[in-house]
């Protein structure tokens, strides 16, 4: 598991850590992200990892790509140890799908490429693309606050605009938004 804590325009703290599933990693995801069964037996527990989880996140909204998936999981395992999760979602597969229509797909390496965004280590991994996320995350506010002329694009702003229709919704949001 891995989080970016974004502080104004950077990463300014990060979170880190294997889970100990407590059984033999699969084969297929070992492929996909290099982590073996030996690099998670001594890795904590779920419960433990969780917990630590959600006193470092606290109630700052939790932005990912695709966050339907990490939702689902996270929502399901913290209900697993008695929490409840504080924060609001945002989703930025969704919001890349307005901000960047004409992107060849919304996968996050080709978004990476896009927005040109430093990619720190290999996909797949956690801390790497929840950073690669995070400098997403920080490069489509920047281009909103361009394109639409605000000084502030706030995390509300944007998570109104993973609602909006794909052409021309962003446009309206941001003139009501002026207002």
């Amino acid at each position: 598991m891995g989080v970016a804590l974004l502080e104004s325009q950077q990463i300014d703290d990060r979170y880190q850590s294997f889970i100990n599933p407590g059984i033999i990693v699969p084969r297929f995801v070992t492929q996909l992200t290099g982590i073996s069964t030996s690099d998670v037996r001594s890795a904590p527990a779920a419960s433990q990892v969780l917990q630590e989880l959600h006193m470092f996140l606290g109630g700052v909204p939790l932005v990912a790509h695709n966050v339907s998936f990490e939702q689902r999981f996270l929502d399901a395992e913290y209900l697993r140890v008695g929490l409840l999760r504080r924060q609001k979602i945002i989703c930025t597969l969704r919001v890349a799908m307005r901000v960047y229509p004409n992107a060849p797909n919304h996968k996050l390496g080709t978004l990476d490429d896009c927005a040109s965004v430093p990619q720190s280590g290999p996909f797949h991994h956690a801390l790497d693309d929840a950073e690669v996320t995070a400098g997403l995350w920080l490069r489509m506010r920047q281009r909103l606050g361009q394109d639409y002329g605000m000084s502030l694009v706030s995390d509300q702003f944007m998570q109104q605009i993973q609602s909006v229709p794909i052409k021309g919704g962003i446009a309206s949001l941001a003139s009501r938004s002026a207002r």
